[in-house]
């Protein structure tokens, strides 16, 4: 029990204290700027307040919680917090990404990257699936801080490594290169598209779906908010 105990108010604190280091750094900007233009007037807008006030109410609760070693109370809110950060995560995302691609429409979103290959769920930040009438399908996934995406990149700059893999060529899209692995038997594709060192995207093509549509698809997403968002 006592081992409990240690570990939660170090996971907790440790929380906390990131948060308020964070917070103490925008104050300092912002004295900062206000400091080097003293003419320029500081408002706070009340919707950036509205924002932040479900994570300083949690917050607020764990150290009551911890300060009364109310133990179990403190990290049922710690949880409440992450399931938080997690949703507003999973919304900004979506944003980047299209919902809409000729008779596809987003059928599932989440942060859950179930068994999509790679070393563990934990690195997917983000999956969803597009989908028509017939089952047609887009399925994708954000991967993030992945050790493979090290290996994706290394297979990519050598094309001896291509050579060796069945039905797998190096293809662009957009700006970025991917591994295109396809089966045309069954109209299957599948890209592994490294955005960036950290940041990979996996997708599966399933069905009866044109190039064009796939290419729009690519077209809507937004991949340079992305890749700032997710290395923020």
């Amino acid at each position: 029990m006592k081992v409990m105990k240690s570990k939660l108010y170090v996971i907790a604190y440790f929380f906390i204290f990131i948060v308020f280091i964070n917070a103490a750094k925008c104050m300092a900007e912002e004295t900062t700027e206000a400091n080097e233009n003293p003419n320029q007037k500081t408002s706070e807008k009340p919707e950036e307040n509205a924002n932040i006030a479900p994570y300083l109410n949690d917050i607020n609760n764990i150290v009551a919680a911890l300060n009364e070693l109310r133990f179990s109370s403190a990290l049922y809110s710690l949880e409440a917090l992450t399931a938080l950060v997690k949703e507003k995560q999973t919304d900004t995302i979506k944003s980047f990404f299209p919902e809409v691609v000729d008779q596809l429409s987003i059928a599932s979103w989440g942060s859950s990257g179930g068994d999509v290959g790679f070393e563990s769920a934990k690195y997917v930040l983000y999956s969803s699936q597009l989908k028509d009438s017939d089952d047609n399908m887009i399925e994708f996934h954000v991967i993030h801080a992945d050790p493979s995406i090290i290996e994706y990149d290394n297979i990519l700059k050598k094309q001896k490594l291509i050579n060796a893999l069945e039905d797998t060529e190096i293809i662009n899209i957009g700006d970025y290169q991917a591994l295109e692995k396809k089966m045309e038997e069954s109209n299957f594709i599948e890209h592994n598209i490294v955005i960036s060192k950290d940041v990979m995207m996996n997708v599966i093509i399933n069905g009866e779906i044109s190039e064009d549509v796939v290419n729009e698809f690519y077209e809507k997403i937004k991949f340079v908010e992305l890749v700032n968002f997710v290395n923020k």
